[in-house]
């Protein structure tokens, strides 16, 4: 296996996995999407306070 320079996430293979999973991931609704959002901005504001 060829080394992977870290200056380029691309061709990292977590990254080509996580991109691999997403494709292939059903469309999520509308709805969906927007209570995601806010779940995801509920855990950055806990990572802030500590």
């Amino acid at each position: 296996m060829p080394s992977v320079k870290k200056t380029n996430p691309i061709k990292d293979p977590i990254f080509q996995k996580t991109l691999k999973n997403l494709l292939s991931a059903k469309p999520k609704t509308q709805s969906e999407m927007k209570v995601g959002k806010k779940k995801a901005v509920k855990k950055s504001k806990k990572k802030k306070d500590g």
